[in-house]
């Protein structure tokens, strides 16, 4: 009798690749309906390339897998104009208690978007994450996908209100811990993001992010994380940043480890 397990695995493995290549292609026509309008509108009006510098240093509580206190480093670099933008970011968490360590997290990010300032920006990112304590060795990813501002209101140069959306493809190797059920897990996944930026008051500016990222194939495996940060300006160089972060993962890779995990950060920053 012919091994059925080979026929199921040479099925699951067809529907995967149909459901990439059916969200790739709609996505490429998104992008391929508007390129030229957006084109002739950009190309008038090129910019020079501007260059930045974030650095922040703060204290951190997070609740979940750990619940202590913790340092929290976070860098920024991008390079923009109309045409194209190249950004770094690195963030790195780290918390002991009696000289033993009860926290480490790191994660860091290299992007390339195409025309930045349109309506319709496509991008391309590389990240690298860790989190031994929810088992997570390290974590590969790449994915490549479209941003849409769908509304941006500025007064007098000044960025008053900035609201997207980006739907991506994303590709991810895990690597866990000599904890974890398995050695390794690849997966594909559907990342969509809405992401708002509002000047509240003077001096005083909200951004916020949520990420929910299901796997093609399987759509009750998800992760939901949202960002929200308040900045409070000092002076054109320095702020004050109150951030929350939010993290669920429906499936973990153990049991043992706890679905959700939040994180409340206050720190101090330095624009360059």
């Amino acid at each position: 009798m012919p091994d059925t397990r080979f026929y199921v695995s040479i099925s699951k493995t067809y529907i995967i690749m149909k459901q990439t290549i059916l969200i790739a292609s709609f996505l490429c026509i998104s992008l391929t309906g508007y390129t030229q309008k957006t084109v002739s509108l950009e190309s008038k009006r090129a910019t020079k390339a501007n260059i930045s510098t974030n650095i922040s240093l703060g204290g951190s509580y997070t609740t979940g897998n750990t619940e202590k206190g913790a340092i929290s480093g976070n860098l920024q670099l991008a390079a923009i104009d109309s045409l194209k933008e190249f950004s770094f970011d690195a963030k790195y968490t780290y918390g002991e208690n009696n000289n033993k360590m009860n926290q480490r997290e790191y994660l860091t990010g290299l992007q390339y978007d195409y025309r930045p300032l349109s309506k319709i920006s496509p991008f391309i990112r590389a990240e690298l994450y860790s989190n031994a304590f929810r088992n997570i060795k390290y974590r590969v990813s790449g994915l490549t996908g479209i941003k849409y501002r769908y509304f941006a209101y500025k007064k007098d140069e000044e960025t008053i209100s900035d609201y997207s959306i980006s739907g991506a493809l994303s590709y991810d190797y895990e690597k866990y811990t000599s904890d974890a059920q398995s050695a390794s897990r690849q997966k594909v996944r559907l990342s969509i993001r809405p992401k708002i930026k509002q000047k509240l008051a003077n001096n005083i500016y909200l951004q916020s992010e949520l990420f929910y990222k299901p796997k093609i194939n399987y759509w009750s495996d998800y992760i939901l994380h949202t960002i929200s940060d308040i900045n409070f300006l000092v002076n054109n160089n320095i702020y004050i940043k109150c951030s929350y972060e939010y993290k669920y993962e429906n499936k973990p890779v153990t049991s043992n480890i706890k679905k959700t995990d939040t994180t409340l950060l206050i720190s101090l920053g330095i624009k360059i």
